[in-house]
């Protein structure tokens, strides 16, 4: 996956076009990912997660369309994030995930959804830009491979070691070559985030 590099505000006014289809794919490419990160985190699998995400971009694309979200009503994170919550709370009545099953008084507070929200969005980031690396710079798979392993950090160097058929130091060393190449993408996938939420 390789995010488009238009700006959130660039995507928002191509939505506006109803003939602009070209504008969904690049928005639902940045998002979808973060609100399946949340189904999952707030107890639905992966297929609920899908559906729910599915939803919530659906019912924010009409909504947007039919001009219910502007700037000066808040901020797109807070408006996307309330979208989620429900379509959340409805699989999960759906799926009877957890006490209760879909009440929303069960799902977390609006803090506590919004550090949801970062943690998803840090990792859809950098999944994005490990993707990028692998089809752009040229450095070995099995490096970037080592690197994504080391920084989900589920298991030891000399685990990843020996999965990868590395010494630890070689571990190391592709964490060391591969930060350096992998942070000024991710500071510019970022700053697409930042210029709207």
């Amino acid at each position: 996956m390789h995010l488009n590099t238009r700006t959130t505000t660039q995507l928002l006014e191509g939505l506006r076009d109803p003939a602009n289809q070209a504008a969904w794919g690049p928005f639902d490419e940045r998002y979808r990912p973060i609100l399946e990160g949340i189904g999952r985190r707030l107890g639905l699998d992966a297929a609920g997660a899908a559906d729910a995400a599915q939803e919530s971009m659906t019912a924010f694309f009409e909504a947007y369309r039919a001009g219910r979200y502007t700037r000066e009503r808040g901020r797109l994170r807070s408006w996307l994030m309330g979208i989620a919550r429900r379509k959340i709370a409805d699989q999960r009545a759906r799926t009877r995930v957890g006490d209760g099953g879909g009440r929303m008084d069960d799902l977390p507070d609006d803090d506590e959804l919004s550090a949801l929200w970062s943690t998803q969005r840090r990792a859809a980031i950098l999944r994005s830009a490990l993707a990028e690396l692998r089809s752009e710079s040229g450095l070995h798979p099995r490096t970037i491979d080592a690197f994504e392993r080391l920084a989900l950090g589920t298991k030891s160097a000399a685990e990843i070691a020996a999965e990868l058929g590395m010494t630890r130091q070689d571990v190391y060393m592709a964490r060391h070559r591969v930060t350096e190449r992998v942070r000024p993408v991710i500071d510019r996938l970022e700053a697409l985030y930042d210029a709207e939420e």
